[in-house]
């Protein structure tokens, strides 16, 4: 089965044209990098202490049924594998990153999509290299003119595009607060042998797809830095913004900062990097637990330039 094909069906509902006014101006200049992928924190940003570190990892994934934390899947699983709801391992995993950004005039569509193209490919996710069918986007992120009418219009119409198993849980997420940038993630737990230890288990968690959008109206404060930089971090890595400790330096507090009446980070922060580059490094199988333990420790290496 392909991922949910969001593109036609956005078009449809988006009112937006594509020379829709840019909701954020051009990004400040990158100060520093963590292996290779530009990031704009200060060079001399002061190392978080482990407990942070912890506190961010552990509030940050989202963990699967299984416990484990999910991502996109770099290597093909085998074909005789299934999924709790019988479909074909290999129809969920082993596909490249394509990334569609809808509603914004083509330069700065292309600027978000090529940023997003950047961070993934340095940080060690299966990212496309060059533009993607139509029916290969499986990151779909969408300007709508009203973004609470845009969600409510594609829920009545498609709610399998917000990778919800169950009606139920549709329902009750769309009481809670549309936020300035919402992210939704389909996953799957996917069995990818019969043998399986204390340090690996027989399944992994894979990403299939993601569906973002963006309250123009909530966003006219940020550049086109900070939205690309943001929207990365929700695109390759299923994360929980709102849970991100106050204070700890991420991308990810932008608009806690801001409602607090802090500078913003002009970017993805070392520490975001290194959380994605650990991601994309730990063993897919390894349960959860070990998963954080050893994506912390791999933050901290980092940081500290080892």
């Amino acid at each position: 089965m392909k991922p949910i094909i969001l593109a036609g069906l956005a078009w449809a509902v988006l009112s937006t044209s594509a020379a829709a006014d840019p909701p954020a101006t051009a990004a400040a200049a990158p100060a520093t990098s963590v292996s290779g992928i530009e990031v704009v924190a200060p060079a001399r940003m002061r190392s978080p202490s482990r407990s942070v570190v912890n506190t961010y990892v552990g509030a940050l994934g989202f963990t699967a049924i299984t416990g484990q934390l999910a991502t996109w899947s770099r290597t093909s699983l085998p074909s005789g594998s299934t999924t709790p709801d019988a479909q074909a391992a290999d129809a969920l995993a082993g596909q490249t990153i394509c990334p569609l950004v809808l509603g914004l005039p083509v330069a700065n569509a292309d600027f978000i999509v090529d940023r997003i193209r950047q961070v993934g490919t340095a940080l060690g996710a299966p990212m496309s290299t060059k533009p993607c069918p139509a029916d290969a986007n499986n990151v779909v992120i969408v300007f709508p003119d009203d973004a609470a009418a845009f969600i409510r219009d594609l829920a009545d119409d498609k709610p399998q595009a917000f990778g919800f198993r169950y009606h139920g849980e549709l329902v009750r997420d769309q009481l809670r607060p549309v936020g300035p940038i919402k992210a939704w993630y389909g996953v799957r737990t996917v069995v990818t042998e019969p043998r399986f230890s204390r340090l690996t288990l027989n399944h992994q968690s894979v990403i299939f797809q993601v569906l973002i959008v963006v309250d123009r109206d909530k966003t006219d404060a940020i550049n086109m830095g900070q939205l690309s930089d943001y929207l990365a971090m929700l695109s390759l890595a299923e994360v929980k913004p709102d849970k991100v400790p106050r204070g700890a330096p991420s991308i990810l507090n932008m608009f806690n900062d801001i409602a607090a009446g802090r500078v913003p980070p002009e970017g993805m922060t070392r520490m975001d990097a290194a959380y994605l580059q650990a991601l994309y490094a730990i063993g897919p199988r390894e349960p959860g637990e070990l998963q954080e333990a050893e994506i912390s420790e791999r933050i901290l290496k980092a940081l500290a330039g080892k």
